[in-house]
C-alpha cells in the first residue's frame, strides 16, 4: 500500500551430476553424464568398442576403453568432444579413480601378468607400481579409491583368500585391512568428508550383496541397504548422499539414497539399456 514492491529471487540448485557407463542396443558401451533427476542426458563417448568405469575430476571423464587392443585409459570433457588416448602399455588397465584434485591417478594393470595397483601423475604420465606388501603369487588387487585429501587409498585385495578391503598410503608400506569380515566385500568408495569408506559385501548374506559405511577411524560397519536386490558400485556425491548400482531379474540399473533415510531407494531415469559404474561429479569439476 506505500507504492513499494519487492522482489524475491528464488534461486534452485542444480542437481548433482553423475557420470556412468550404458549398454548400447548393438551391446558396446558408452560414457554418459546425467543429472540426478535424470535429466540432461549427455553422452560423451561414440566407440563402437566399449567404453567403461569413469572417473571425474577438472571437467574431464576418465575411462577405459578397448578401442586400440587390450583396454587402455582415455579421456574426454564433461561436455562431450574429442577423446584422448593416454596409456600405451600393451596390457589391460581398468578401475582407475582420479583424486578430488585430479591430480593423481590410481588404477589398476595387468603388467607382469597379475592386477596389480599402479599411481600415476592425472594425465596418467610418471606411473608406478604401488609397494606390493600384500603380494603373493596369487593375489589380486582391484577397484582404487582415493581419500579427499589424496594421501591414501582405499583397494580390494584378495591376499587373504576372500576380497577384503584395504587401505595404504599413496607412497606405499604397511596396508590395513578395513571392516574385517568373514564374505567379501567389495567396490570401496571413500566418502568427501573423509570419514567413511563405501562398500558392497555379501558379510550379512551369501547370497546377495549389499551396501555398508564403515568409519574409517573406528571401523564400525553400518548396514545401509538391506535389499533382496544385489546392490554394489556405490559412489558419493558431494554432499554425502550414495549413487549406486541394483540388478534386478539381471538388469541393471541406477539408484540413490541418503544414508541418514536408508530406506528410501531413488531410481534415476537414464532411458533403455544398461547402467553400471556411476560416480558423483564431484563440486567444481564440471
Amino acid at each position: 500500500g506505500d507504492g513499494i514492491s519487492a522482489r524475491v529471487d528464488i534461486v534452485v540448485a542444480a542437481p548433482p551430476k553423475i557420470v556412468f557407463d550404458l549398454a548400447q542396443q548393438d551391446g558396446s558401451r558408452d560414457v554418459y553424464r546425467v543429472d540426478l533427476d535424470g535429466g540432461s542426458l549427455t553422452r560423451l563417448t561414440s566407440s563402437p568398442a566399449d567404453d567403461i568405469s569413469p572417473t571425474t575430476a577438472n571437467g574431464r571423464a576418465l575411462f577405459v576403453s578397448d578401442r586400440d587392443g587390450e583396454g587402455d585409459l582415455y579421456s574426454v570433457s564433461l561436455t562431450g568432444g574429442s577423446e584422448h588416448r593416454l596409456t600405451h602399455s600393451g596390457v589391460a588397465e581398468n578401475s582407475p579413480t582420479l583424486s578430488a584434485d585430479g591430480s593423481r591417478l590410481a588404477y589398476v594393470s595387468f603388467m607382469g601378468g597379475v592386477a596389480r595397483l599402479w599411481i600415476a601423475s592425472g594425465d596418467a604420465t610418471s606411473a608406478s607400481l604401488v609397494s606390493d606388501v600384500l603380494a603373493s603369487s596369487n593375489t589380486v588387487y582391484a577397484s582404487p579409491s582415493w581419500s579427499p585429501a589424496g594421501d591414501r587409498l582405499a583397494f580390494v585385495s584378495t591376499t587373504n583368500g576372500n576380497a577384503h578391503i584395504f587401505t595404504i598410503a599413496r607412497a606405499g608400506g604397511v596396508a590395513d585391512e578395513l571392516a574385517v569380515s568373514a564374505g567379501s566385500d567389495l567396490d570401496p568408495s571413500w566418502s568427501p568428508d573423509g570419514r567413511f569408506v563405501a562398500f558392497a559385501s555379501d558379510r550379512n548374506d551369501e547370497s546377495r550383496t549389499n551396501l555398508f559405511i564403515v568409519d574409517v577411524s573406528t571401523g564400525q560397519v553400518r548396514q545401509v541397504s538391506n535389499s533382496s536386490e544385489r546392490q554394489g558400485e556405490p559412489a558419493w556425491l558431494a554432499d554425502g548422499r550414495l549413487v549406486f548400482t541394483t540388478w534386478i531379474d539381471g538388469a541393471s540399473r541406477l539408484r540413490w539414497l541418503d544414508p541418514d533415510s536408508p530406506e528410501i531407494l531413488h531410481e534415476i531415469d537414464v532411458g533403455v539399456g544398461m547402467p553400471r559404474h556411476p560416480k558423483g561429479v564431484m563440486s567444481g569439476s564440471e
